[in-house]
């Protein structure tokens, strides 16, 4: 009797598995990208990895889905090994072949080099991006935030402006100078951003502003922001009892 039941079990198991492989089939390139945009808006950058992977599985000659699973794999890895670090590069070489001159993909992997303190190829990435598209804002707006972190203010005034004048929007300059301070465990600096951020119209869920404060052991402020954070993000999971209390 228990091996009948076993059986039945068995086949209800592939049966599920083989509606979902379906059902997965028949989503779109496109679609797939979306789900990893949704992943990566709540910090969860494995599944994030996955859906962009499919991505370009369906359509590989799209450069921007190697450029998204490229940051997805170095978002997703605690540690950069030289095995992880091949593979980021071999994603941005994949966009950089479907499309030499790529800017989304120069521009991404000069930020990932800096991550990384490779701060050489970084500076390289970056000033080929503003050679082969003078007119880019995000080239510029990334060699302001450069300079900005190194606290060399004018050549970060210089490259901001620049990138403002181009087009881009303060709300994008403070969350991108912000993003960065947290990155670098610079928690005041990206708090002082991310608040210039909100002035400027920027959207109230942002989970690193609420980590920010809760690094600082100010936790009231992390759990004040936590209420229009996202509870999903996957950032916040250490701050989700404590504030819910």
């Amino acid at each position: 009797m228990k091996q009948v039941i076993l059986q039945i079990l068995l086949k209800i198991s592939l049966s599920a598995v083989f509606l979902l492989s379906c059902f997965s089939c028949n989503k779109s390139a496109e679609e797939y990208s979306k789900m990893g945009s949704h992943f990566d808006s709540i910090n969860n950058y494995k599944k994030s990895f996955r859906y962009y992977s499919l991505a370009t599985k369906k359509d590989p000659n799209n450069s921007i889905f190697y450029v998204k699973k490229a940051e997805a794999r170095f978002l997703m890895s605690n540690k950069i090994n030289n095995s992880t670090f091949t593979s980021i590069i071999d994603d941005y070489n994949k966009a950089f072949t479907i499309e030499p001159n790529c800017k989304e993909a120069i521009i991404s992997a000069s930020k990932c080099f800096f991550k990384l303190h490779r701060y050489a190829e970084s500076i390289r990435e970056v000033d080929s991006c503003i050679s082969k598209h003078p007119n880019y804002s995000n080239g510029y707006l990334f060699k302001g935030v450069m300079y900005y972190l190194k606290n060399d203010t004018v050549n970060s005034n210089k490259y901001l402006y620049k990138a403002l004048s181009l087009g881009l929007s303060k709300v994008e300059m403070f969350k991108e100078i912000a993003d960065f301070e947290f990155i670098e465990k610079n928690y005041i600096e990206a708090i002082k951003n991310y608040q210039m951020y909100l002035r400027e119209g920027g959207q109230p869920m942002i989970s690193q502003l609420c980590l920010s404060y809760w690094e600082l052991g100010k936790q009231d402020s992390a759990c004040y922001y936590y209420r229009n954070a996202n509870p999903n993000s996957l950032l916040l999971k250490n701050l989700k009892n404590y504030c819910n209390k």
